[in-house]
């Protein structure tokens, strides 16, 4: 499903270069969950950003589902992100004014779907939130939270999802039950996820651990 080819991302300064990621190989097979391993700086987040085609790599190919992600243009690559993509971030990403139920449904009123009802009901229920469908961000626990931002990321039904640190700002047991429900959703719906993540209980639960140094893949 996935083909990372030799690519390469390099971050111009004044006066040097940061080589982020240098000449990395990698494939995800479809319906795998599978996980970045490395310390902070190694390249985790900055391939991860390239898969979700929130960035272009300075060199190298990058397909998804037949399409080369690393030759689109702009316009092309939200498209791309819009159908096929979705996210959990470290930080949840929650719009505070927005109830749980308008948070979920923020990806369908972009894509303009319709009969979008049900479709944020069944993934708020999959989560877990079902009494709390009115409940706004800051009456929530960090848990909660997250499991809005992963019901978001559910409710199109894509076929990858990407997900950063999702357990960095949770307490050792929440971050578990929040690792078992990506799980299962994984298992349930055959979606695709990549977690970028140095928490040791996520690496012992994942069936696929990529370790990264340096911006490297280490085989």
């Amino acid at each position: 499903m996935i083909l990372v080819k030799d690519v390469k991302k390099i971050y111009e300064l004044e006066k040097s270069q940061v080589v982020a990621l240098d000449s990395v190989d990698m494939t995800i097979q479809k319906g795998e969950f599978a996980a970045l391993k490395g310390p902070s700086g190694c390249g985790k987040t900055t391939l991860l950003n390239l898969i979700g085609a929130l960035d272009i790599p300075t060199g190298g190919d990058i397909i998804i589902e037949d399409q080369n992600i690393a030759v689109m243009n702009k316009k092309k690559r939200l498209q791309f992100r819009a159908k096929n993509l979705g996210f959990i971030f470290q930080d949840f990403n929650l719009i505070p004014e927005l109830t749980v139920y308008e948070n979920v449904e923020i990806p369908l009123l972009i894509s303009g779907i319709r009969h979008k009802k049900e479709k944020v009901m069944k993934v708020i229920e999959e989560v877990g939130l079902a009494t709390h469908v009115h409940h706004r961000p800051g009456e929530l626990s960090g848990g909660q939270r997250q499991r809005v931002s992963i019901a978001r990321a559910l409710v199109k039904e894509p076929p990858l999802i990407l997900a950063d640190e999702p357990t960095a700002n949770l307490d050792s047991k929440t971050g578990q039950s929040i690792i078992e429900l990506i799980q299962r959703l994984n298992k349930s719906h055959g979606i695709t996820f990549i977690v970028a993540t140095h928490d040791h209980f996520i690496l012992e639960k994942i069936d696929r651990v990529i370790p990264m140094m340096d911006g490297r893949i280490m085989n």
